[in-house]
């Protein structure tokens, strides 16, 4: 116990790291021989440590204190993680601290939209590619500037993929895979920033396999360990773990505790399609993750537009070109009776529409030149949901991919706020369409169900009736009401 612990012992308590209370006692733990045996460690949490879901596990090696984690079982009330060797002292401890932090990509263009440039405090800069030789592809002169009023950190991004979707997953393996390439590469990534305005470098790297993971965590060690000598920082992408039908994460090619050791900040893109999760959940995923790597480098990757999926071809897309398979307003052909109930639609592509109620997305299905599509609209709504998990996990942040880009849902960036200030978004509404009739609004309704039952009056006249969503017209058409011919 704490009280019983010797006195190096107790000073060690007096200085846990920032952000974190211990709960609990401290366990001290005798091991028969070698430590260096994987072993799975399961602490029981004690009363009064709530909230059970920002509870860490911590070592103390004798010299420093080290994060390692742990998954909440809650059903039997214990934390319960893997470890590659048996730590001396052990102790459950609750994080204190919600930093908040946003991040988001520069425009290729460099152009940023004035509503979400404030709102960034990191910036990714695209247009370098890891180079077969270990080099680097691209000329860091030719990368985009963001205006001289954005005072966000900078970082230039490495990528392995040019195209959403697409990643060249051999060129990184065959070079990783060479132990003096692994070098060449870390010394090229520290020379592009080692005496630049840049905060240091982003790692996005995706699509390696498990015979990749040995290769890629010894390139982010060598590669954090020489970054900090220059005091530079390293940022890593970790794409979402695969579902497997038991429950678990696939991870691939990323072994997250050996990143998040060597790593500065560690993002985890979140898939935005509710279909990527299988019988398991967004927030499962969110939950599961902070058990993997420190929750205080974790930036969850998220995405503010829209993203329309054809094969492996992926789009961010802005709301308004996401919603034109809605079609535009389609209302019934020739003249109407008084009286009469007449069915006003949309008349687009879309084949099929549904919500998903714990992210608060739409997801919308239809054909563009013979091939399949899948739509999942960004929106203020979806988007306040994800930014809640960041805060209920207490996520150091977040990166909202399109954040800076025309063309998002207007409600996106008081989102945002809400969220940079440490306050639980606001519960926005599902985006719906709205009805008018002759500019009168006359009825909403959720995008499962493009449709308006419309009673003719008894007057006589020309009658508009409208539709937008999320304020964005959707046309209009005039019907014709005439009286009934007289008998």
């Amino acid at each position: 116990t704490i009280e019983t612990a010797s006195a190096d012992l107790k000073a060690a308590l007096k200085a846990l790291p920032r952000g974190y209370r211990a709960k609990g006692p401290l366990f001290q733990i005798n091991a028969c021989g070698t430590r260096a045996v994987p072993t799975t460690l399961t602490v029981f949490i004690p009363d009064g440590a709530e909230p059970w879901e920002t509870l860490d596990l911590l070592a103390w090696d004798g010299k420093v204190w080290q994060w390692v984690g742990g998954h909440l079982d809650a059903d039997n009330g214990v934390l319960v993680t893997s470890v590659k060797e048996v730590p001396q002292n052990v102790i459950l401890a609750q994080t204190t601290i919600t930093s908040a932090l946003v991040a988001s990509d520069l425009p290729a263009s460099g152009n940023v939209a004035a509503e979400g440039a404030p709102l960034a405090t990191m910036l990714f800069v695209p247009g370098l590619l890891p180079a077969e030789d270990g080099g680097i592809n691209g000329d860091p002169e030719a990368l985009p500037r963001p205006p001289d009023d954005v005072a966000a950190a900078l970082y230039p991004t490495l990528r392995n993929w040019t195209k959403p979707g697409r990643a060249n997953a051999g060129l990184v393996s065959d070079m990783i895979a060479n132990t003096k390439l692994r070098a060449t590469h870390v010394k090229a990534l520290t020379a592009l920033v080692a005496k630049s305005r840049y905060a240091g470098v982003q790692i996005d790297y995706r699509g390696l396999s498990k015979d990749d993971r040995a290769a890629f965590s010894d390139l982010i060690t060598q590669l954090g360990d020489s970054l900090h000598k220059v005091n530079k920082k390293l940022a890593v992408v970790i794409p979402a773990p695969q579902p497997n039908d038991d429950g678990t994460w696939d991870t691939q090619g990323y072994d997250w505790h050996s990143i998040g050791a060597a790593a500065d900040t560690v993002q985890m893109d979140l898939p935005t399609d509710p279909a990527a999760y299988g019988t398991s959940s967004a927030e499962a995923l969110v939950r599961w993750a902070t058990g993997e790597t420190s929750r205080y480098k974790l930036y969850l990757g998220l995405t503010s537009l829209s993203v329309d999926q054809a094969g492996t071809d992926v789009t961010y897309l802005p709301l308004d070109q996401a919603l034109k398979p809605f079609g535009n307003v389609k209302g019934p052909d020739g003249t109407i009776t008084p009286g009469t109930a007449v069915s006003v639609t949309l008349s687009g592509s879309a084949e099929g529409v549904t919500f998903d109620p714990a992210t608060k997305a739409y997801r919308v299905t239809y054909a563009a030149n013979n091939q399949a599509h899948t739509v999942v609209l960004g929106s203020g709504s979806s988007l306040a949901t994800q930014l809640g998990w960041a805060l209920r996990y207490r996520l150091r942040g977040v990166t909202i991919r399109g954040l800076l880009e025309a063309g998002n849902d207007p409600a996106v960036f008081g989102a945002v706020q809400e969220y940079a200030a440490q306050t639980p978004p606001p519960d926005i509404e599902a985006i719906k369409v709205t009805w008018t009739v002759q500019g009168t609004p006359a009825a909403t309704s959720p995008l499962t169900r493009t449709e308006l039952v419309w009673t003719a009056p008894n007057a006589p006249g020309t009658f508009s009736i409208a539709a937008a969503i999320a304020g964005i017209s959707r046309g209009q058409v005039t019907l014709t009401v005439v009286a009934s011919a007289a008998t």
